[in-house]
């Protein structure tokens, strides 16, 4: 009997909905010379993060509410003859990031021609977004995913990464070594691995598998992975989970219960379609 599991690419929201993105035009000197909409964040004129590019949206919103950071993100098909330290710095100083947060800013660049990555920080924000950790983000963590071809995954622990910084900036009850001892540890525990001070206590996780099983349809399965938000089921190990998610989504045991309410509310009770084809199954929103 065939059973359905859930494939996350982002924490606890993403099936392979095919949801339809406005498509960027790119024209470089344009990009550079303004931000073209305010109140989005995702900006993704290569055409690499459409799976993600919803979720991201979202998770940039909230570093903005939460810790007063405007933190974007950018995807390029090109740089031209240009050094993407060079325009990552004309986006940031030309798009005004940050301006209206008493200049906390961040700028994630992306080139997919080169496979580049810069991450781009206010002098604001140094202290804690340091040489170091920009470094390792830039080196060590996304570039491996977006030179495999899995931008969107590495984007999910990076974004986790930034956000944990902006905690730490928004409590403001850090010193100087803290940040060295964190910055330390990223080159000793790997890429992925959620990070906090001792200070910060993560939930417990409880191992609650055998009660979320895999579905027998594909309905069944999203229904199950509903059920497991209503309840604010934080372990990796849900059966309804294929071993990639419970290897992704491992990193992800420490949301707050108003994430698993806010998607309770959005999508319990969506209209979705099931689109199959052979051993595969999307839950799809939207317009085809």
């Amino acid at each position: 009997m065939k059973r359905y599991y859930v494939v996350l690419l982002l924490g606890l929201l993403f099936l392979s909905s095919c949801v339809l993105f406005k498509r960027e035009s790119f024209v470089l000197d344009k990009v550079l010379k303004s931000r073209p909409r305010q109140g989005e964040y995702v900006f993704d004129y290569a055409k690499i993060l459409e799976d993600v590019s919803e979720y991201a949206e979202r998770y940039l919103e909230v570093i903005r509410k939460r810790y007063g950071i405007e933190a974007l993100i950018v995807s390029l098909p090109t740089l031209e003859e240009g050094t993407i330290g060079d325009i990552a710095v004309k986006i940031f100083n030309n798009w005004k990031i940050g301006k209206d947060y008493n200049g906390r800013g961040i700028l994630l660049l992306l080139d997919n021609n080169k496979k580049e990555v810069k991450l781009e920080v206010s002098y604001e924000l140094e202290d804690v977004f340091t040489d170091m950790f920009c470094g390792y983000i830039e080196s060590k963590q996304l570039k491996a995913y977006f030179l495999n071809g899995n931008v969107g995954i590495g984007l999910l622990a990076v974004m986790e990464e930034i956000e944990n910084r902006a905690q730490i900036k928004s409590l403001n009850n850090y010193t100087r070594d803290d940040i060295k001892e964190r910055d330390d540890r990223l080159f000793s525990e790997g890429a992925g691995a959620t990070r906090h001070l001792k200070k910060f206590q993560k939930e417990k996780v409880e191992l609650v598998n055998f009660q979320y099983p895999a579905g027998k349809t594909p309905s069944q399965a999203w229904q199950t992975l509903i059920e497991s938000w209503r309840n604010k089921v934080r372990s990796p190990q849900l059966g309804v989970y294929t071993e990639i998610t419970k290897l992704v989504y491992r990193d992800y045991t420490n949301l707050p219960d108003s994430r698993y309410e806010e998607d309770v509310r959005i999508y319990a009770s969506k209209p979705y379609e099931v689109i199959k084809k052979q051993r595969y199954a999307v839950i799809y929103f939207g317009n085809k």
